[in-house]
């Protein structure tokens, strides 16, 4: 077998083992898995600024190829209204289809919305999918 650096030169990229894929940019086409992401938002992005960053890591992520869950919770459900003005879920909707997102049903309750007419896209969910959720293998959990 020839040197490293000549291999290198040759074109040759040897398999990364899986405990080092998060260390390579160019991983996923070096047999690393896609990633599994589950994101949890439970602030209202019309009283805080930051809370936007969530639907545009979402996008990110599921424009490279992840697996990305978007689960919304406490306030952060107040999106999933019909007729909200620059919503930031139609947002990431147009960009992508492959996001999943997930309300949950008691804030959606408690806050008085409807589970029945909401944003196109978003499925009500309950609290024991998210521990569901975060118990899964190899799933990296951002709560925000």
């Amino acid at each position: 077998m020839p040197p490293v650096d000549l291999q290198r030169r040759r074109g040759y990229n040897p398999p990364i083992p899986r405990r080092y894929c998060w260390l390579v940019p160019t991983s996923r086409s070096r047999g690393c898995p896609l990633a599994n992401y589950l994101l949890i938002e439970s602030r209202d992005p019309f009283e805080y600024g930051d809370a936007r960053y969530m639907y545009n890591l979402a996008g990110d992520l599921s424009r490279k190829g992840n697996s990305v869950t978007l689960f919304l919770i406490q306030n952060g459900v107040l999106v999933t209204r019909p007729g909200v003005k620059e919503n930031p879920l139609d947002y990431l909707f147009q960009e992508t289809q492959t996001v999943k997102v997930l309300a949950d049903e008691f804030s959606l309750r408690e806050r008085g919305i409807a589970p029945s007419p909401l944003v196109g896209g978003v499925e009500v969910s309950d609290v024991d999918n998210l521990v569901d959720l975060l118990a899964q293998e190899d799933t990296k959990a951002l709560w925000h």
